[in-house]
């Protein structure tokens, strides 16, 4: 589907590959051939411990998707305010802004 594994086991929420994948040299900020880092799907779908390992473990906060859109935006967007919460206590840009020149405020006011 266009996913780098690290960003399928991501979604899938399998930390012990998420951990495996890093430990052999996996860039935690590359995007599969879909374009969304792993960062970004673990925010799209709600998987909060693959999120906060994949921090934990050093990925950006500001990767960004195709739309140029971060996880901030993205959880925001979802109205996922767990990850919102963890990812504004890692000091997630509030202010970045997306291709269409939104921010995570603005998508989470709609």
């Amino acid at each position: 589907n266009g996913s780098s594994a690290l960003a399928y086991a991501a979604v899938a929420g399998h930390l012990d590959v998420i951990r495996a994948l890093s430990r052999h040299g996996a860039d935690l900020d590359t995007a599969g051939d879909g374009g969304q880092a792993a960062l970004v799907s673990a925010a799209l779908v709600k998987k909060w411990p693959s999120l906060q390992l994949l921090v934990e473990l050093g990925a950006r906060l500001e990767v960004r998707d195709p739309s140029n859109r971060t996880a901030l935006m993205i959880a925001a967007m979802h109205g996922h305010s767990k990850t919102v919460s963890s990812l504004l206590e890692r000091r997630a840009m509030l202010e970045a802004r997306a291709s269409d020149g939104s921010t995570a405020l603005v998508v989470a006011a709609k």
